[in-house]
């Protein structure tokens, strides 16, 4: 019997055919179909080619199938690199990241947070502070404030302003 190639396994003996590693596995040794690690996907036929969750989210728990499985990264937090089982850490004071943000300081324009091929920043939301029309992750707007690791911009209290953004 010769061995089963990459992507590949069989755990039973006697049969003449190797199966097709299951999405949400990795089969790298061509014997057993192991889970596909943290901070990664395994589409059907993962071998030692386990994909790495893109920039803007990460892969917080094991068996993830498709890339559509990976967590947006936390809001008031970026998610910085691939393959991240954890988001990297908050968004900066004068910034704010609802979710998916790959970056601390996101600016709408200049440096746009990405997940995938889409644009975080093209998703309109409205904040329940009375501001439409606000992006997902950006500079703070003036007339709010955003404290580090914030989700959406407070706006400023009675008898205080912010006539800045950031």
């Amino acid at each position: 019997a010769r061995p089963c190639p990459s992507g590949k396994h069989q755990e039973s003996e006697g049969k003449s055919e190797c199966d097709v590693c299951p999405k949400g596995k990795e089969c790298k040794d061509g014997k057993s179909a192991d889970a596909c690690p943290l901070g990664y996907y395994c589409p059907s036929g993962t071998g030692v080619d386990a994909v790495e969750c893109p920039s803007g989210t990460f892969g917080g728990s094991v068996g993830l199938r498709s890339e559509d499985e990976c967590s947006a990264c936390s809001g008031g937090s970026y998610c910085n690199g691939t393959g991240l089982v954890e988001p990297s850490g908050k968004c900066w004071s004068g910034y704010y990241c609802a979710q998916g943000s790959d970056r601390p300081d996101p600016v709408t324009g200049q440096n746009e947070s990405k997940i995938g091929d889409g644009n975080v920043t093209s998703y309109v939301m409205s904040l329940s502070a009375g501001c439409s029309n606000a992006m997902v992750a950006d500079v703070c707007p003036s007339g709010y404030s955003c404290q580090s690791g914030s989700v959406l911009p407070a706006k400023c209290a009675a008898g205080k302003y912010s006539d800045e953004s950031g």
